[in-house]
C-alpha cells in the first residue's frame, strides 16, 4: 500500500527497532522492510559524500572483526521524506473480517475493494480509501441498500 505515517526516526531504527521489526502506528501494525529494499539505497543515494559519517577510527575497528573486513564507510540515514521512506508492509499479512467472518490475505482484500469501489464509481484515491483495511463486501452491501455505516475495519 503506498501511504505514509509520519515517525520519529529513532522509533524505527533503534535498539528496538529496524529491520523486521513490528512498528506499532495509528494504521496497524507494520513490519519494516529490508534495508536493501529502502529507496535512500536503492537510488545510491548513500554513496553522496554528504551522506557519509567521517570517523576513519570506528571504520578501521570495525574492519577488523570479520563481517565488516570489506566495509569502505558508513552513511547516515537522512530524515525522512516521501521520496526516501522506510518501506513497510502490514504484519500479519491476513486479515480477519468480525462482520462477515472472512479470513484472506490482505492483497485480496484489496483487490475486492478496489472492484467495488469502481462498481460504485468511487474510483479516486482508492488505495487511501482502503486504509486502514477495510472489508469490502460490507461496504458494497452498505452501499447498496443506503445503510449509515459504511465499512468495518479488519
Amino acid at each position: 500500500m503506498v501511504k505514509y505515517v509520519e515517525t520519529q526516526t529513532r522509533k524505527i531504527i533503534s535498539a528496538y527497532g529496524g529491520v523486521g521489526s513490528i512498528f506499532e502506528s495509528t494504521e496497524g501494525a507494520l513490519i519494516i522492510d529490508s534495508f536493501d529494499k529502502l529507496a535512500f539505497v536503492k537510488k545510491e543515494l548513500h554513496a553522496d559524500e554528504n551522506c557519509r559519517v567521517l570517523d576513519n577510527r570506528l571504520i578501521q575497528r570495525l574492519r577488523y572483526v570479520k563481517a565488516f573486513e570489506k566495509l569502505e564507510y558508513l552513511f547516515q540515514v537522512p530524515h525522512s521524506d516521501k521520496k526516501n521512506a522506510v518501506t513497510a508492509k502490514y504484519f500479519p499479512e491476513w486479515f480477519f473480517c468480525n462482520h462477515c467472518e472472512r479470513f484472506k490475505p490482505l492483497k485480496e482484500w484489496f483487490s475486492t475493494w478496489k472492484s467495488v469501489l469502481e462498481k460504485h464509481h468511487e474510483s479516486d484515491n482508492i488505495r487511501d480509501k482502503f486504509i486502514a483495511p477495510k472489508c469490502a463486501y460490507y461496504f458494497d452491501k452498505a452501499k447498496e441498500n443506503k445503510e449509515r455505516r459504511k465499512y468495518y475495519e479488519l
